[in-house]
């Protein structure tokens, strides 16, 4: 029973990481044109 919580939370966590990994990776997709300008 208590594998079966576990497991259900590290699916909740890896699911959250992921949503915060493609928010993430569209704020660099959108800064890296303004960042190679810079440079």
């Amino acid at each position: 029973k208590y594998e079966i919580a576990m497991t259900a939370e590290f699916k909740r966590r890896i699911k959250n990481i992921g949503s915060h990994w493609s928010a993430y990776r569209k704020l660099i997709v959108a800064t890296s044109p303004i960042i190679e300008g810079y440079e």
